[in-house]
């Protein structure tokens, strides 16, 4: 035999191989940057107020225009606005509570309570996470596990994996996958996490404030409009809220922009991220490697080792 003769070429992995082993590689991508967002417990996690709390501020502002107009009418009109008066009375002295003060029987009570009831979304998701962070990822990588990715190889190696590798990777969107998650399944997510979360929230200073706030808020559009004019009619609605899906809901979609900005990082450096975390979950530290990586070619030998848990 003659010298010349080249070794036999490894085979390279089949479609059915790398789409198997892609998928389990963006689920084990999700459950490692989850555990990255929740690294600090929530504490850059930031809730912000649902938007109908500027809406409530904005209708308080007509709510004491009306007001003005009512004083300053004649004493056909003192009747009514006497009749306003008590009304409010009753709603926002209960408002007051939320402010941690009296406020004063006016409509600027409401006016201070809406912008005190601000004021606890700035702790909200640390606070619940902080208590609940263990059965939150635990609710979370048990979703993610049992989610099917979509073409999980164009999800991880782009448009063509095999001839083209390193251009195809480096194209792919540096939070390709959780991206992705956030839009399919952001709201299943905070449907699975809502029940670990729930019973802090109901719990939380911030449910009886918005319980209160919400109650003279609603209690003032009931008075305004028997003494004043039909709100509806004026399209000033009466407002309802299911806070505490708001606040999972929200706690998710943050939590997933985090995750998106820890996998940009790790599909930049793969190697050593997929750790074993306790008996539920068994890293593969070099398949997750080969995978997320712009010059390594697959072969039916990467697939061995994935299967062998490498």
């Amino acid at each position: 035999m003659g010298c010349g003769a080249s070794a036999p070429q490894p085979a390279l992995i089949t479609d059915e191989h790398m789409k198997e082993m892609c998928h389990d590689c963006c689920s084990r991508m999700e459950v490692i940057v989850l555990y990255k967002a929740f690294s600090d417990s929530g504490r850059n996690i930031r809730v912000k107020p649902p938007p109908c709390v500027q809406e409530m501020r904005d209708n308080v502002n007509e709510f004491r225009k009306m007001a003005d107009e009512l004083s300053n009418a004649g004493d056909s009109q003192k009747p009514a606005s006497s009749m306003l008066g008590s009304v409010m009375n009753a709603a926002t002295a209960a408002a007051g509570s939320v402010a941690g003060g009296a406020l004063g029987l006016t409509v600027d009570a409401l006016d201070q309570a809406v912008t005190a009831f601000e004021k606890p979304f700035r702790n909200i998701s640390g606070d619940i996470i902080m208590k609940k962070k263990d059965e939150m990822i635990r609710t979370y990588i048990d979703f993610i596990r049992g989610w099917e990715f979509v073409d999980p190889v164009k999800m991880i190696r782009g448009e063509d994996p095999k001839t083209n590798q390193r251009e195809s990777y480096l194209k792919v969107p540096k939070d390709n996958i959780s991206s992705w998650l956030a839009r399919a399944a952001g709201k299943k997510i905070a449907k699975a996490i809502h029940p670990v979360a729930e019973e802090e929230i109901k719990n939380h200073t911030i449910t009886n404030c918005w319980n209160t706030l919400n109650e003279a808020y609603n209690a003032a559009h009931t008075a305004f409009s028997k003494s004043v004019a039909d709100l509806d009619s004026r399209g000033i609605k009466k407002i309802s809220l299911d806070l505490d899906e708001y606040i999972t809901e929200q706690i998710v979609i943050e939590i997933q922009k985090m995750m998106g900005e820890e996998e940009a990082h790790i599909r930049g450096d793969p190697a050593g991220q997929d750790v074993d975390r306790g008996d539920f979950y068994k890293g593969k530290p070099i398949s997750f490697a080969r995978i997320f990586s712009s010059r390594y070619v697959l072969y039916d030998s990467d697939y061995e080792d994935w299967v062998n848990g490498k």
